[in-house]
């Protein structure tokens, strides 16, 4: 055996052992979640083997849908960050291009190659790491021993274990099952740190709120190299928090408040800055746009750029673009200045009117089966290779996800209330990210992997519905802190 086959054998042996003694760990705190995450971790292991063994052998199973190799035809981008991170593996991480596209994601699929070996497998193997590590960290964080925690626990963790578009995704070299956690990380670390921002220490300290301050910069930077865009509407969405947590506070605190904002206003913005590739940075909006175009104009140029994005979507060939009723946007023109600018003043309403027709159908069109809108002449396409059931199921899975969460928030208001900023960031997160899909992205395709970028936040709020009192020993297993007290 070659020095580079023990490596490999051993990192393989230390990734399983951590899957292990994360399952073990969850057990010791709840059982119900224990058996749910080891559900979980048995159903990727199973489909991520058997797709990547149909697929590597040329089994007589689905045969037009099979790549070769062990990828499949529905994931075409598995090629193409597999190859890019064996080349990065071999000849180090310089090969990693970093003007567009999600170089991040390649240098984590790199790096975990380095360790576990090069293999189309290695994916799936990644993903399953990342899916126990989550699912162990929201019981680290949120306790389901205590008393009216264990129902959103086992919702959230539920929810994302049992997506069958997350399990099919996740069962190949993919950033989408890796992306929608390191998301979920970044929202359960500002769900730790906005609380002791803005109501001052009371319920988080200082600790808790540095490290959760220091694992959101962190996820702030691979969001952004895996999707900069995504990175950008957390921020925002961040901005928005904070400005409302500053109409909660007392004139005696508001200016140190407001500058303690601004600061990690900036610092947030550092990581996303420093990880976005170069050409979605400057594409997206940054100080220098700003600073060009004036802070009055900057709706218009969102709106110019969103519209931009669109266009791409719309001439791209296929058999899955939506055929929606409303009618073509005005696209409005850029100006010497970089200022959109709209040719007459009757045009702007009309194009304001379609924009919301579009953004309506889109956002139903993410809740909807599609067979249902075909069914009812909303939508007209060919395509889907038949996987369009897997899609309506998975659509039907995400419908019945948020309808329980809202019943859930619904019967547990009044902990919704206390913890309304962790509730307020991911509800704006995942609204937010809804009505931009449903408006930018109209290949369906596109749309059903896409989002669960906004499924993920929606699966955690039911955790807005549970105790959130936090202290460095909750951290620990062990019997709860009132029963400590009680002793």
């Amino acid at each position: 055996m070659t020095r580079s086959v023990v490596w490999h054998l051993f990192g393989s042996l230390l990734a399983l052992s951590s899957i292990a003694g994360i399952l073990w760990w969850v057990s010791k705190r709840s059982r119900a979640c224990a058996a749910l995450l080891g559900t979980g971790i048995a159903l990727r292991a199973c489909l991520g083997f058997t797709l990547f063994c149909v697929s590597y052998y040329h089994l007589p199973i689905a045969q037009d849908l099979q790549s070769g190799g062990g990828f499949w035809e529905v994931a075409p981008d598995g090629q193409t960050y597999y190859r890019l991170a064996v080349i990065a593996a071999d000849d180090g991480m310089a090969t990693v291009r970093w003007g567009r596209g999600s170089p991040e994601f390649v240098v984590l699929l790199a790096l975990w190659m380095r360790l576990v070996g090069q293999s189309p497998a290695a994916g799936f193997f990644m993903n399953i790491v990342a899916y126990a590590s989550m699912s162990g960290l929201i019981v680290a964080r949120f306790r389901p021993e205590r008393p009216g925690n264990l129902l959103p626990c086992l919702l959230t963790i539920g929810s994302y274990t049992f997506s069958p578009a997350l399990l099919i995704h996740g069962s190949q070299p993919l950033k989408d099952e890796l992306f929608v956690y390191v998301v979920g990380v970044a929202l359960l670390a500002a769900g730790l740190f906005l609380p002791a921002l803005i109501e001052g220490g009371k319920r988080v300290g200082p600790r808790a709120a540095l490290i959760a301050l220091a694992v959101l910069c962190m996820a702030m930077y691979v969001i952004a190299g895996i999707r900069a865009y995504y990175a950008l509407t957390l921020w925002a969405v961040l901005a928005m928090v904070l400005i409302v947590g500053g109409f909660r506070q007392r004139r005696t605190r508001l200016l140190q408040y407001s500058g303690a904002a601004v600061a990690v206003l900036v610092l947030l913005w550092m990581p996303y800055a420093s990880g976005a590739p170069t050409a979605a940075y400057s594409e997206l909006i940054n100080p220098r746009t700003v600073w060009t175009t004036g802070v009055a104009s900057l709706p218009a140029l969102v709106g110019s750029r969103l519209s931009g994005v669109r266009g791409k979507f719309e001439i791209l060939p296929g058999g899955t673009n939506l055929a929606a009723a409303p009618p073509p946007i005005l696209v409005p023109a850029p100006s010497d200045t970089g200022v959109a600018e709209f040719s007459s003043d009757d045009e702007r309403p009309a194009s304001q009117a379609s924009a919301v027709r579009r953004v309506i159908f889109g956002v139903a069109a993410l809740l909807t089966p599609m067979s249902l809108m075909r069914a009812l002449g909303l939508v007209d396409f060919s395509g889907g290779r038949g996987l369009l059931l897997i899609a309506d199921f998975d659509t039907v899975f995400l419908d019945a996800t948020i309808l329980a969460t809202l019943m859930l928030l619904a019967t547990r208001f009044e902990l919704v209330k206390l913890n309304w900023t962790s509730a307020l960031t991911i509800a704006l997160v995942g609204g937010v990210t809804a009505i931009l899909l449903g408006y930018v992205v109209t290949n369906y395709g596109t749309l059903f992997r896409l989002r669960l970028i906004a499924a993920m936040p929606c699966w955690l709020l039911p955790l807005a519905a549970t105790d959130q009192a936090f202290s460095e020993r909750a951290m620990r297993p062990g019997p709860t802190t009132g029963a400590r007290r009680r002793r």
